[in-house]
């Protein structure tokens, strides 16, 4: 046996054993992202995408993923609208997996985002430590960076795997900026298996070159290190100007719209109300779901006002636009086309909503529709408020202080005007339209009317002053327009004469007496009844 070939055949033999070893129980497909790759928003992009490509052997145990990810936006926490927001997903190439780790917006990251149709993931899983955000351009108002260890399920071993790094745009004229670097998958290569390698192939070459070679090299998907997007041109003031313009009239409540809307919900038809001036929506964690190709968000409502809302609490999708609709909503309303709209009840703990408590988050599915950005146009309806007791009570009486039923009621109040009738025998009424200021006409055929005003308060039972109606005086006295007559009662204790011209014509007169306790109507304060 010749010895240099047998040396020869044992050096590569040896060199084939370190590189099984090397792209096999320690190896992935990529060594890392050492410097940061930046995403920044742009006019007319409404998602930048990057990618990083990497996989774990078949013989990995453990597999877990390093990197180090931020957000910094000039963006603030805002009701009404989507802010810009930086999603890390790690999907296979199959699309059998799905991860959604965190997603970013002005208001701080979501850890493990509840996404449907994805893999969850626990939150315990990513190991994060904040850090200090890089000196990027342009440097923006809120920052936010971290490094995080992600503990991935087993089953991502032997596949390829993708890291998705999504930049989501809401438009509007406010900077936002995605980083991510420092992609180590672990374990990757040890030092001893790399040095195992680099003394296998000195000893090769020494011992007897190849006559020809073949060479590996693992793979990075995705984009080169200095990719990046940048920039968003700075508006001129009218620009501006026109888009605050537009944005006012958007947020104002339209005159004269529906306060009361008609709602199917568990299979129950409920009229609810308009209460979108006293709520605020916010959207958070705006992120395209890779595993369905949908736009998922989470919404809550506050109550800002200082009554309770009573459920069930609704949001109403008004209007949308870069999007081809709500996916999966809760029902339609009574609208042609019907609108949908999401039931919230079940976020808002006991049903309803107390003055400045928030609801639970809810993930809410938009279809994907172009390269647009999706927007929403919402309204809140909850429970009507219960109707606020405002009560008067009282009693129809004849002049010698009888109960008089049957008397017609004349009520006006913040209502209008209605009519009802004094109970019999009791002659006792009820009435009242709601806190305010009521005045009420008492009348009934052979009786003169008597009048009475009273203001209503809220929740309580007001007594009113019971009137007393006067049976009118029977006798009939003609006068003519020459004078000289006189009229009296029947008793004659009241004399009334007749000037000459007192009448245009003749005509007749009757003289019914009253006391202080039933004139038609109170006297101002500080008048009283002649005697």
């Amino acid at each position: 046996m010749n010895l240099g070939t047998t040396a020869g055949w044992f050096t590569r033999l040896w060199t084939l054993i370190v590189l099984v070893m090397y792209l096999g129980g320690d190896s992935v497909r990529a060594q890392g992202v050492l410097n940061p790759v930046v995403l920044d928003t742009a006019p007319g992009v409404a998602l930048g995408s990057r990618s990083f490509g990497f996989s774990f052997a078949d013989t990995v145990l453990q597999p877990v993923v390093r990197l180090k990810v931020g957000f910094a936006t000039d963006e603030a926490v805002a009701s009404g609208g989507f802010r810009d927001a930086f999603t890390v997903t790690l999907q296979d190439d199959a699309l059998t997996l799905t991860l959604v780790l965190v997603t970013f917006d002005a208001g701080g990251p979501v850890w493990a985002p509840p996404t449907p149709g994805t893999t969850p993931i626990n939150e315990s899983a990513i190991t994060r430590t904040a850090l200090a955000y890089p000196s990027l351009t342009p440097m923006l108002l809120q920052q936010q960076a971290f490094a995080l260890e992600v503990a991935l399920p087993a089953n991502v071993v032997g596949r390829p795997l993708t890291l998705y790094f999504d930049l989501f745009n809401n438009q509007d004229i406010l900077a936002s900026q995605g980083f991510f670097a420092e992609v180590v998958p672990v374990p990757e290569p040890t030092v001893v298996m790399l040095w195992l390698l680099a003394a296998s192939a000195l000893f090769c070459l020494r011992a007897r070159p190849l006559a020809s070679s073949s060479s590996s090299s693992s793979v990075v998907k995705g984009l080169s290190l200095g990719a990046t997007t940048r920039g968003i041109p700075k508006m001129r003031m009218i620009q501006l100007l026109a888009l605050m313009a537009a944005l006012v009239f958007l947020l104002l409540p339209a005159q004269g719209q529906a306060q009361d809307k008609a709602f199917r919900l568990n299979n129950a038809d409920l009229t609810l109300a308009n209460v979108s001036p006293e709520t605020a929506v916010y959207f958070r964690s705006m992120r395209l779901n890779r595993a369905l190709n949908v736009w998922n968000v989470e919404v809550t409502v506050s109550n800002k006002s200082t009554r309770v809302l009573t459920g069930p609490v609704s949001v109403l999708v008004d209007s949308f636009s870069g999007t081809s609709g709500p996916v999966a909503p809760d029902g339609l309303d009574d609208s042609q086309p019907g609108k949908a709209f999401y039931d919230l009840s079940a976020q808002a703990g006991d049903g309803a909503l107390s003055p400045g408590e928030v609801t639970t988050a809810r993930t809410l599915t938009l279809a994907r529709s172009g390269n647009g950005s999706p927007a929403l146009v919402t309204k809140i309806y909850a429970g009507r408020p219960p109707v606020t007791a405002a009560l008067g009570v009282t009693r129809s009486l004849d002049e010698a202080g009888r109960p008089l039923p049957g008397v017609v009621l004349s009520v006006t109040g913040p209502a209008g005007t209605a009519q009802q009738t004094s109970d019999a025998p009791s002659g006792v009424a009820s009435f009242g339209q709601g806190p305010g200021e009521h005045v009420v006409k008492f009348t009934t055929d052979g009786y003169l009317p008597v009048w009475r005003k009273q203001t209503l308060t809220a929740d309580r039972t007001t007594v009113l002053p019971n009137p007393r109606l006067t049976k009118r005086d029977v006798t009939v006295l003609a006068v003519t327009p020459l004078g000289g007559n006189g009229v009296s009662n029947a008793t004659g204790t009241i004399v009334i004469d007749v000037a000459a011209g007192a009448v245009s014509q003749g005509a007749t007169i009757t003289l019914t007496p009253l006391t202080g306790q039933n004139l038609p109507a109170f006297l101002p304060p500080g008048w009283s009844p002649l005697n």
